[in-house]
């Protein structure tokens, strides 16, 4: 073989040898992304709470081709009850945790314990981690904000507001209290109920009973719910006001039982969540805190066609 056929076959092999590569790394991309698996655990005694950010993890999960496991705990639960639910997810392989759980102390302090290299995001409540994760969440402080400059516009000639806070160990509700709070004046605010566990509505019924106030303000979608749930027979019952977005609030809205809400966009939360866990899981870290849009609602802009796709976007 002369010296030009020679280099013309080293030429060729190299060739082959780049595009060897090149396969064998799409193969080993694709085969990377497809193995996969997280977890999302989340702490509430009501599924559809959920159900808008779900369909967002669902949606980002299917284009990063991520199976995604969905896990709620009561938040009746033991520590012990939650942590093994934790545990249980890690053991059957997932790699990466998705969670909103309360901040219980003895439970964040075994958490750091149990999930170890497991990536970990944190969707709408934050919880001190010494672990580092990415914490994906609406500005919890100023939603209350904006909803308590509404309310004290509406508290004139001394009418009261409730607060209903329900569990105090969620931090992205205290912070929406506290928002509040900030934008109301003191002599506005007739009582703040706060809980260990969520709130029932006999627990609501019974505070409103003994101390009557013309506004209710609820702090997420189970205690508007619970609002709604406990008024919604009464011939003159109070205005309700609150944080969250499900069917029944809207539903109440346009009723007039429910005057304003404030909702986060929950489905670009939940897409917004599992893209940052795909970015963790392929490079290792991510952004620290991404804030998600909200908007606020009421009777005269809830069936505004903008309002509708933001708040039910997989609807439309």
């Amino acid at each position: 073989m002369n010296n030009k056929a020679s280099y013309i076959m080293i030429v060729i092999m190299v060739i082959f040898l780049f595009f060897g590569i090149g396969i064998y790394g799409y193969l080993s991309d694709g085969k990377k992304q497809e193995s996969y698996h997280v977890s999302v655990i989340m702490e509430s005694n009501n599924a559809e709470y959920w159900s808008v950010l779900k369909q967002g993890i669902e949606s980002g999960a299917k284009e990063c081709k991520i199976k995604v496991n969905f896990v709620t705990v009561s938040s009746k639960d033991s520590t012990s009850e939650c942590l093994n639910a934790i545990q249980r997810e890690i053991q059957n392989g997932a790699d990466g945790l998705i969670l909103n759980l309360d901040n219980r102390s003895h439970l964040v302090k075994k958490l750091d314990e149990v999930i170890m290299n497991t990536q970990i995001v944190l969707v709408e409540s934050e919880i001190p981690l010494s672990k580092e994760y990415s914490y994906i969440t609406p500005d919890n402080f100023r939603m209350g904000e904006d909803l308590g400059k509404i309310i004290s516009l509406k508290c004139k000639n001394g009418k009261k507001a409730g607060i209903i806070v329900g569990n105090k160990k969620k931090t992205s509700d205290v912070e929406r209290k506290n928002g509040i709070l900030k934008a109301m004046s003191e002599k506005n605010v007739r009582w703040i109920l706060e809980m260990e566990d969520e709130v029932t509505v006999e627990q609501l019924k019974e505070k409103y009973k003994a101390q009557p106030v013309d506004y209710l303000v609820g702090v997420n979608n189970i205690v508007t719910e619970k609002l709604v749930d406990a008024f919604k027979e009464e011939l003159e019952p109070p205005k309700i006001y609150g944080i969250g977005n499900t069917e029944k609030i809207v539903y109440y809205m346009d009723k007039g039982l429910v005057d304003t809400i404030v909702t986060p966009n929950e489905y670009v939360m939940g897409y917004t969540s599992i893209k940052t866990m795909y970015t963790r899981l392929d490079y290792g870290s991510a952004n620290k805190k991404k804030d998600i849009d909200y908007l606020v609602v009421n009777q005269k802009n809830l069936y505004n066609s903008e309002n509708q796709i933001f708040m039910f976007p997989m609807i439309q």
